[in-house]
């Protein structure tokens, strides 16, 4: 009998002990994962402006939140290190996983997918079952914490190790390299993506200028050939009209079209440039916008700018038929209906593109005088 107790309590202390090491655990992987996002996050402070417009976040709160997300995990992470504050840090991960989980499942619901960057530019990709299905994971491990006692599992697991103390010295030199190890060969995977999507993007820059040269001054990487006829199309606008490729050529001035993303942080910023665009360049420049999503997705991002002619497509089946991919993205259609440019990628390339329609209109109003 005294021998089966024993070993019962035996199997017990075991079982304690690995719960106790199981808890310990996941308080630490937990706060490593909220730790890279909060750092990632601040580090990638455009990229979490961007994700939190593609989720509907108003745009007078955005700035604010873009900061306080970040600092919100980061203490996160810290408090659960700490025995004495990882359970309330585990309920407060619980509550930000369920708003992650729901925003997500709400996006899913609407057939959307916006880019999740939950750790910065590591991980930017959209959304799908699979970030659903992390976020539960999280949250599991998260709930595991919270009902756990950190405080009396922590006593038991430095027990155990006090009197391993050289294995528990060799365990912590072993992860230590393996750690360092894999942040280095991480950090190279990385510079070596970015070298190669940079190597990647020039050598296709190279051979579109090499086969199509300048366009109106501005190099053409993109686009359907200069002098091919516009593809025509019919949207609704903000309004709830529709506006045809034929009205927007009514006024027999060249037509800027943009093609933007309601969640595109850069998209954003060009708004304010694209409006005064319309209001100086109106009497030689029509200038439409084109944007994705739904109507209340782009009133956010228009914060409070007047703008004309903002058309929604379906999905991107204009951009598409443009042969555009990128955003914020601009072209000049011909007078005629012709292609009049190729696609300009970027605020630089747009404004260059701009400047030199601009400055065509001017010389064909007020022609040189010939000698």
């Amino acid at each position: 009998m005294g021998y089966r107790h024993e070993r019962n309590a035996c199997t017990m202390i075991n079982a304690t002990l690995t719960v106790a090491v199981a808890l310990l655990v996941a308080r630490l992987g937990l706060a490593a994962v909220f730790g890279v996002a909060g750092l990632a996050k601040l580090r990638d402070r455009s990229g979490t402006r961007e994700m939190l417009i593609a989720f509907g976040v108003p745009l007078d709160s955005v700035g604010v939140l873009s900061t306080l997300l970040p600092l919100a995990e980061l203490i996160l992470a810290a408090a659960l290190v700490l025995s004495l504050s990882a359970r309330w840090s585990a309920l407060g991960a619980c509550a930000l996983l369920v708003v992650f989980s729901c925003a997500i499942g709400v996006s899913l619901a609407r057939g959307r997918k916006p880019d999740c960057r939950c750790f910065g530019q590591l991980g930017a990709a959209p959304v799908g079952p699979r970030t659903l299905a992390r976020n539960i994971v999280l949250l599991l491990i998260a709930s595991f914490i919270a009902l756990g006692d950190p405080t009396h599992s922590d006593s038991l697991v430095f027990a155990w190790l006090g009197s391993h103390v050289a294995w528990t010295i060799v365990g912590l030199v072993v992860f230590g390299i393996v750690a360092v190890q894999s942040l280095v060969v991480l950090e190279m995977l990385r510079q070596q993506g970015r070298m190669l999507l940079r190597i990647e993007q020039l050598e296709g820059a190279s051979r579109h200028f090499a086969s199509n040269g300048h366009s109106n001054g501005v190099q053409s990487k993109a686009g359907l050939p200069v002098g091919s006829p516009a593809p025509s199309f019919t949207l609704p606008t903000l309004e709830g009209t529709t506006v045809t490729l034929a009205d927007l050529r009514l006024s027999g001035n060249p037509v800027a079209l943009f093609f933007v993303h309601p969640g595109c942080g850069p998209c954003i910023a060009l708004l304010p440039e694209i409006a005064a665009w319309q209001r100086d360049l109106s009497q030689r420049l029509t200038v439409a916008i084109i944007s994705e999503l739904g109507v209340a997705e782009n009133l956010r991002s228009l914060g409070g700018l007047r703008l004309q002619n903002v058309l929604i497509q379906e999905h991107r089946a204009i951009s598409d038929s443009y042969q555009s991919s990128a955003t914020p993205a601009a072209l000049i259609i011909k007078s005629d209906g012709a292609i009049g440019s190729g696609i300009a990628a970027g605020a630089v390339a747009i404004r260059e593109l701009i400047e030199a329609a601009n400055a065509r209109s001017v010389e064909s109003v007020n022609p040189k005088a010939t000698v």
